[in-house]
């Protein structure tokens, strides 16, 4: 059976801001799709990768001499963070971008995402009860926790830009949602040298 990419078309003449979203992520002329797909693709995966790092240097750094152990605690919630958004995202992507026929809505894959988002929350409120977990590091993982939901619920809008044939867009929006958080977070850092009320700056990012 031969299967074809569906495309993301537009019937009529995008005005005012919608406009400038549609000539941001190029919806009518993508250009040199190829080209654009490699750029955004490597950008985006090294501001991702580069995170975990800037984040807890951030911590280290700014809040002096209890830098150390706001760091541990970060280092230790973001372990453990990263086991729960598993469960967040479920390995739904890849079924997503390869339902090319939509023999699923986008409509099922977003519900089904959030019921695993809303499993990552009972999982983790498990962890924080049963874990032995102290009060600093438990507020930490709360913390996380809702950033790793606009994660988990982003990531299946994303798929639907690369189910249609734009993951450049996809790779885009990932490099994005990376950057301005981590921007927020570092300037609440240094502004309020409170590590909880950074978390919270870049929950609400």
């Amino acid at each position: 059976m031969k299967h074809t990419v569906q495309q993301i078309s537009i019937s009529r003449e995008p005005k005012n801001l919608e406009g400038l979203l549609y000539k941001f992520y190029r919806l009518r002329n993508p250009g040199n799709l190829a080209l654009r797909t490699y750029f955004w693709t490597a950008v985006s995966g090294t501001a991702f990768c580069a995170t975990s790092f800037v984040l807890l240097a951030a911590i280290v750094r700014l809040l002096g001499d209890e830098g150390p152990y706001w760091g541990g605690v970060f280092s230790i919630v973001l372990a453990l963070s990263q086991q729960l958004i598993t469960v967040g995202l479920f390995q739904m992507r890849p079924f997503q971008v390869s339902d090319l026929d939509e023999v699923f809505t986008f409509s099922d894959y977003f519900f089904s995402r959030i019921q695993t988002t809303a499993l990552m929350f009972v999982m983790g409120f498990a962890w924080m009860i049963f874990g032995g977990m102290g009060h600093d590091k438990i507020i930490a993982l709360l913390l996380l926790l809702v950033v790793l939901a606009g994660e988990s619920i982003s990531d299946v809008i994303e798929g639907r830009y690369q189910q249609a044939g734009r993951f450049d867009i996809a790779s885009k929006g990932v490099f994005f949602k990376t950057l301005l958080p981590l921007i927020i977070f570092i300037i609440a850092l240094w502004a309020w040298r409170n590590m909880f009320t950074a978390l919270a700056a870049m929950a609400i990012a």
